[in-house]
């Protein structure tokens, strides 16, 4: 358990937000058939025009995964159009257990949820078997400065 929080922490920090804790993820509400994730991928930012237009909501991303565990092709199939592209990148990341009986390929649909929230930094959570939330900081504008007189 110290490794996972240490990875998670170690995860936050970098650039790329990376969840993985060394061991597969399985989840009480996967389906039979649906793979389990070895490697979630987080979107890496909160695209600034989304925040700047103050976007929130949630991309549902479906991807077909190989017999491997790779996904090898992902559409977004709902969600707000400012938030699909980094959903998409961030989608083709993600690695799953590679199928047992070599039954060929498979498909899941990934959430990412993107909401706004004024805080001092953002912050990502994995919520198996599918979905990942991504916190960012409200763009605040103060407005009521006064740059001097004309």
């Amino acid at each position: 358990m110290k490794r996972f929080y240490f990875l998670f922490l170690v995860a936050v920090l970098s650039p790329l937000i990376v969840f993985t804790a060394g061991a597969t993820v399985y989840h009480e509400s996967l389906q039979k058939g649906q793979p389990a994730v070895t490697k979630a991928v987080a979107p890496s930012v909160y695209p600034p025009i989304a925040k700047a237009a103050r976007a929130e909501g949630k991309v549902i991303v479906e991807v077909r995964v190989s017999t491997a565990g790779e996904v090898l092709s992902a559409k977004c199939v709902e969600g707000l159009k400012l938030l699909q592209a980094i959903s998409l990148i961030a989608a083709k990341q993600w690695r799953f257990v590679p199928s047992a009986n070599g039954s060929g390929e498979r498909t899941a649909r990934l959430t990412f949820s993107f909401r706004l929230k004024d805080d001092k930094v953002d912050t990502i959570s994995f919520i198996p078997p599918y979905e990942v939330e991504y916190v960012g900081r409200e763009v605040v504008v103060d407005y009521t400065e006064s740059k001097g007189a004309a």
